[in-house]
């Protein structure tokens, strides 16, 4: 069986399992595209073990141009290619849209992600948000060579507030981006010893 092929015979089960849902719709949009780009790879005569080792990298690179993400690390300020003015002195890089600089400063809005546990009738799951907790902001000062990564701390509601309950996975985050502001790293080593 080559590749299209096997896309064929996946295709019914996707088709079964989603018939009716919006999705089905969007996947049956792109499949042209997707027989074009396997009927490509069938003629590399990838063995398993160059699939396995090629596949993902090529599915991580897809994915970030398609979002507009750097698919290599980002070498110098330089290379973020800061465009328009957003609000006074603020300008938002070219390259990577979730990348601003601010006077000096060079940060991602992206480096701490806050997670909630919660539960409902279903079960538990995590919510996600961005924004400023005991004091910390999502967005930290990049160093470089950047590449982008988030790093998922875990909250919990205080009162109106929230406190952070995941410090280790916060000092990750300082050990790869640069705190936003002295104030954010005096809270960090007076609070949590860092």
């Amino acid at each position: 069986m080559n590749y299209v092929e096997y896309l064929e015979n996946e295709w019914k089960y996707l088709e079964k399992q989603l018939s009716g849902t919006p999705d089905i719709q969007v996947y049956n949009e792109y499949k042209d595209l997707f027989i074009k780009a396997l009927q490509i790879w069938d003629k590399e005569n990838h063995s398993g073990t160059s699939a396995n080792f090629f596949a993902p990298r090529i599915a991580e690179m897809l994915k970030n141009l398609m979002l507009f993400r750097p698919i290599v690390s980002v070498q110098s300020e330089d290379e973020l290619q800061f465009g328009c003015e957003v609000s006074d002195n603020t300008y938002q890089s070219r390259r990577f849209h979730s990348i601003f600089k601010e006077g000096k400063k060079v940060y991602y809005l992206e480096a701490i992600i806050w997670k909630e546990k919660r539960r409902d009738e279903d079960g538990e799951y995590y919510s996600h948000f961005s924004g400023m907790v005991d004091g910390f902001t999502s967005k930290q000062c990049i160093r470089f060579p950047f590449y982008p990564r988030s790093f998922f701390v875990e909250v919990e509601r205080d009162g109106d507030d929230y406190k952070i309950v995941d410090v280790d996975e916060l000092k990750k985050a300082f050990e790869y981006y640069d705190f936003f502001s002295d104030e954010q790293r005096e809270r960090f080593n007076k609070f949590y010893n860092y």
